[in-house]
């Protein structure tokens, strides 16, 4: 029988999410919002796009989790809480 370390697989998946992120957030400080696609979000964050995909859904969801990711940040930040996120 196989043994499948979650754990494992969960860091995998959240640094797949982080990278798409730091990709995203380069992609559409370049290129703005609807000139931004996920193939130059994939390309940016050296995933496939189906991975892009399979983490956020579309464009919007990815744009959505940006934009909490980095209030969470910010907040973090002006509180002095905990450790900054992807920005």
């Amino acid at each position: 029988m196989i043994k499948i370390n979650h754990n494992s697989e969960r860091t995998k998946s959240e640094a797949k999410s982080t990278a798409i992120l730091k990709g995203a957030m380069q992609e559409f400080l370049k290129n703005g919002y609807a000139a931004t696609s996920m193939d130059k979000v994939a390309k940016s964050a050296g995933v496939s796009k189906a991975t892009v995909y399979s983490h956020f859904g579309d464009k919007e969801n990815l744009f959505n989790a940006l934009m909490q990711d980095l209030v969470k940040d910010k907040f973090q930040t002006v509180m002095g809480t905990d450790k900054p996120c992807v920005a």
